[in-house]
């Protein structure tokens, strides 16, 4: 803007005249110069601040994170998913799910849901069959600040609502559910990651689904968010498939 003034300044003192047209092409040239500068600026001190990295690295040495996910847990892009969920699971001050096993637990999962330039959030439930059930829900702050925590809630789990989580388990059959899923015609841009991770004595699985559809897998990741966790789930992400069938009833 100041740029565009001071050549009309230039070209009044010099007699020249402007056409009108050619001003407005000057001044959206000026307007779209500054955004790009400014996208620049913002993109280089992001990647100079450790703290505030732009995204999750493309490469992170294996000492310097804990090992979350088996080998060949993802077999297509197995080093770039494990980067990118690890890098968010870390942040979060989350450790392998193993490491939460205990004589009184003896069953452990955790949610990690990654809405597109939407805050993280996480749901980690470790399942008690004799006594409640510790369940934690936590909240990043964005995208590219997960490490502060805007919410980080503990929630006990009653014995019966633990039984209905389980029950959920068993019925959308997620213990032999492909980790990720099969390649199809469906294109989701942008849209909500849901990773899955459950492990108990001796045995660990992970699903990964996108944008998935209504049925006994989605009911099950609405149970673990919203209903016992107690978080918004990202509007159009999900939804129960008894809202679908009440919904095509009216």
């Amino acid at each position: 803007m100041a740029f565009s003034r001071a050549l009309r300044r230039s070209q009044v003192k010099s007699g020249a005249r402007a056409h009108p047209t050619q001003g407005h092409h000057i001044q959206a040239a000026c307007i779209l110069a500054a955004g790009l500068l400014f996208v620049v600026v913002h993109a280089v001190a992001q990647s100079k601040c450790p703290l505030h990295p732009w995204g999750p690295p493309k490469k992170t040495a294996s000492h310097q994170h804990p090992q979350f996910f088996p080998a060949e847990t993802f077999p297509s892009t197995e080093d770039r998913l494990i980067t990118w969920y690890t890098w968010y699971l870390c942040s979060m001050a989350e450790r392998p799910l193993a490491e939460y096993l205990s004589p009184t637990y003896s069953q452990a999962y955790r949610l990690l849901v990654l809405p597109a330039h939407r805050p993280p959030f996480i749901v980690r439930l470790l399942v008690s069959t004799h006594e409640t059930s510790r369940l934690v829900a936590k909240m990043g702050k964005s995208d590219l600040e997960p490490e502060i925590l805007v919410i980080e809630r503990p929630v006990t789990v009653s014995p019966q609502a633990t039984e209905r989580f389980l029950h959920r388990v068993d019925i959308s059959e997620f213990w032999s559910m492909q980790t990720e899923e099969r390649s199809t015609h469906r294109v989701v841009m942008g849209g909500v990651e849901w990773i899955l991770e459950g492990a108990d004595s001796g045995r660990y699985h992970v699903v990964v689904r996108k944008e998935p559809e209504p049925g006994d897998f989605s009911a099950l990741l609405l149970l673990l968010a919203r209903d016992l966790a107690e978080l918004e789930v990202p509007v159009g992400s999900l939804r129960h498939p008894e809202e679908i069938h009440k919904k095509r009833r009216r």
